[in-house]
């Protein structure tokens, strides 16, 4: 249809009587395929003498048209799909990319926002091969004069650039193009908004400035951006943006509005989150359990991940660090040792934000010099005041870094002692603190004072109060790391913790349910977090049992609390701990008076997975654990062989991981496995998570069982006998 018919069409669209709307729906549909109808649509949108609704319209059905039909989707080219798929034809597509940014620039915000949703499609398709041009229309309307021009480019810009902002290296080869012709000239323009009177516009601006930069740098910063002279000039810009105060108008509006206001909308991709005096939220209030996806993009994480990069680059970057945090500390701790008034909630976040940098640089002021011997006095000087804090997210940070320096060396001992013990005491007391999340780090806290225990005798008089807290805490909040303290505190105290195992089993059999059900329902990142979880509360279970061996009576009763467990674990659904499942079993019969009906009723699911997939996965995860071992002991002989004793000099120090070694053994491990049950490998067509790399067929059964020590390979041989008799049994026959 060309424009004029289309406009009738469209104001139709906009009636309040339904007839009209479908039947003028039923038409565009109609005339979908014809030549040309994208471009109309682009110009009844793009047409400034249209009526806006109109307009309007126009742009959110050509959004929707380009989404559909662009290019071939993936399952009309794999046959799928009722009737094939339509496409817009090339000489339309021409057409526009041609002028959708034209008419994007010059667009109203409504239509803009539409208008953007079909540049950003056709730029990911069509950008460079098809779209070599544009690179050279975004520099011209950088470059003029007009400040819509500027801002549809900039708008353009950021959009082209978020295209690679998850893109491995591979696929990031186009953005040094436009790292190399757009960004010397955004960064003149960053610098001359940071210098312009602040406004909504103005900040809007610098927020699109931002954003782009963010997207070109994510996955890691360009080689055209690292060069000195550009490198400097980016970072003066965004500390320029950091720095800048807070516009009178904006500091007016009420506390729920101000978030959404441009200038503070401009700070979220530069700077961490703001907190104005007297606007703070409650510290109990701001708990709401661990979020690993918040914590990838918390502005804290960023802050934290970029003090340890930096200062692990260079030692004297470590040292101005250091001193800078010294210099915050020292005057908290004058201030605590006169007596004076408590710090304002200004000076107790900076507190808080040097405690936080300490305990972020952990590992490299462990190993060294003079820092790993200072900790022990830091830790006094400085933490040890904040647990008596009338501030909250004070007495959360001193129980969090307490544990995280808990196997520093004290002048009265390691492990062991007064000082040692006067903080274990401090962080137990917090576990009656009024502040949730000063209880929750008390017990993420308490696990590594007890791990690095030797004598947990002191502590067992507390060990009801520990257990209770615990419990409470596993009915208000989701964190995995109660799961993981409460193991350790099963290890440590088995032979005290009978009185409390039923109790204890209850806990720990809903935590696992919990966890497990969010393995199998979230993203990959909190998969992986509760999939550990889960596992967690099987090997505390574990150990719960073993501590109850002698008393039969007891284990009868944890039967009844596991058995719902058990038989749901005993199937495909448990392969990820179906080993823990059946240590479970084996300390339910070994160690109760007798095997139960109701245990007896698992044979038959037991039999099953025995015969279907248990000895495979068996198989498979007894190779990767010696894997794993053999690379733990490869990493403690390397360290050992270190010189412990480093100079202190300013060369660069760069701490690199690369783990594609481990990943080819770990693929071929999975494929020896494999291998080693099936011989030639898998079924063609199979899906199976074995069959992921080609590359591995290239390992053999036996090199693997060849890298193994003789008793390993003897009892490999033995399970791999067993599944060859296994699947030479001859079936049962009917019984009559």
């Amino acid at each position: 249809m060309d424009p004029q018919a289309l406009l009738p069409v469209l104001q139709a669209c906009l009636s309040h009587d339904q007839n009209h709307v479908k039947e003028a729906e039923r038409v565009l549909k109609q005339h979908e395929q014809l030549p040309g109808q994208a471009v109309s649509l682009l110009r009844v949108a793009a047409e400034e003498s249209v009526d806006a609704g109109v307009r309007h319209m126009a742009a959110i059905n050509f959004k929707n048209f380009v989404k559909r039909s662009w290019e071939q989707s993936d399952s009309h080219e794999s046959g799928q799909g009722s009737s094939g798929q339509y496409v817009i034809p090339d000489a339309d597509k021409v057409v526009v990319r041609q002028n959708i940014l034209e008419a994007m620039i010059r667009a109203p915000h409504n239509i803009q926002s539409q208008l953007s949703e079909v540049f950003k499609i056709v730029a990911y398709c069509d950008y460079p091969e098809r779209w070599p041009g544009l690179m050279e229309l975004l520099y011209a309307n950088l470059s003029a004069q007009d400040q819509v021009r500027v801002h549809g480019a900039l708008l353009a810009l950021r959009l082209l650039a978020r295209k690679y902002e998850f893109r491995d290296e591979e696929e990031r080869a186009p953005l040094d193009g436009i790292i190399a012709s757009a960004f010397p000239l955004l960064l003149h323009i960053f610098q001359q908004l940071l210098a312009a009177p602040p406004s909504a516009q103005v900040s809007g601006y610098i927020k699109l400035v931002c954003k782009t930069f963010w997207s070109a740098t994510y996955m890691g910063v360009p080689a055209a951006l690292l060069e000195r002279e550009t490198f400097v000039g980016w970072m003066g810009a965004l500390h320029s943006a950091l720095m800048q105060p807070e516009p009178a108008e904006v500091a007016a509006l009420d506390s729920d509005d101000r978030p959404s206001a441009p200038w503070w909308k401009a700070k979220k991709y530069g700077r961490p989150k703001h907190c104005r005096e007297g606007t703070e939220m409650k510290f109990g209030e701001m708990y709401e359990g661990y979020d690993i996806l918040e914590d990838m993009y918390s502005p804290k994480t960023a802050a934290a991940n970029f003090a340890h990069d930096l200062c692990s680059k260079k030692r004297s970057h470590l040292d101005a660090f250091m001193g800078l945090v010294a210099n915050l500390l020292s005057a908290f701790a004058r201030g605590v040792a006169e007596g004076g008034a408590a710090p304002s909630s200004a000076d107790a976040r900076r507190v808080d934000g040097a405690l936080m940098a300490v305990g972020c640089l952990a590992p490299l002021l462990k190993a060294k010099k003079p820092y790993k011997e200072q900790l022990g006095p830091i830790m006094a000087t400085y933490v040890m005041p904040c647990f008596a804090s009338p501030h909250g997210h004070l007495r959360s940070k001193a129980v969090w870094i307490s544990g995280v320096f808990c196997d520093t060396t004290f002048p009265d001992g390691t492990n062991r002692g007064p000082t040692y013990m006067r903080f274990f005491e401090q962080v137990v007391r917090c576990l009656g603190d009024p502040e949730l999340p000063v209880r929750v780090d008390s017990v993420v806290s308490l696990r590594h004072f007890l791990e690095e225990m030797e004598d947990v005798e002191p502590v067992a008089p507390a060990l009801p109060q520990l257990l209770n807290s615990i419990f409470g805490l596993m009915n208000q909040v989701d964190n995995e790391d109660l799961v993981f303290t409460l193991e350790v505190l099963v290890e440590k105290f088995a032979d005290s913790i009978a009185p409390y195992a039923v109790q204890m089993a209850t806990q720990l059999v809903g935590a696992f349910w919990k966890y497990s059900n969010a393995a199998d329902g979230e993203e990959d990142a909190d998969e992986d977090s509760a999939g550990i979880a889960a596992f967690g509360c099987m090997r505390a279970l574990n150990m719960l049992l073993e501590s109850c061996s002698e008393q039969p009576a007891l284990v009868a009763a944890l039967e009844e609390v596991l058995f719902p467990l058990l038989h749901r674990m005993l199937s495909t659904e448990g392969q990820d701990v179906f080993e823990e499942v059946l240590e479970m079993l084996s300390y339910l019969t070994y160690y109760g008076s007798g095997i139960s009906e109701r245990l007896w009723s698992l044979w038959p699911q037991i039999e099953s997975a025995v015969n279907e997939w248990a000895v495979q996965a068996g198989v498979m995860r007894l190779l990767l654990a010696l894997k794993d071992q053999q690379a733990e002991n490869e990493a403690a002989a390397k360290a050992e062989a270190e010189d412990d004793d480093e100079e202190e000099d300013d060369e660069e120090e760069e701490i690199e991981e690369d783990d594609e070694e481990d990943e080819d053994i770990n693929k071929a491990l999975r494929r020896g496995a494999r291998d080693i049950l099936e011989g030639d490998g898998s079924e063609d067509g199979s899906d199976d998570e074995f069959t992921d790399d080609e590359e591995v067929r290239a390992w053999g059964h036996q090199q693997l069982l060849a890298a193994c020590d003789a008793n390993t390979q003897a009892a490999l041989a033995g399970m791999v006998a067993y599944a060859e008799a296994l699947r030479n049994k001859p079936p049962a026959a009917d019984k009559k």
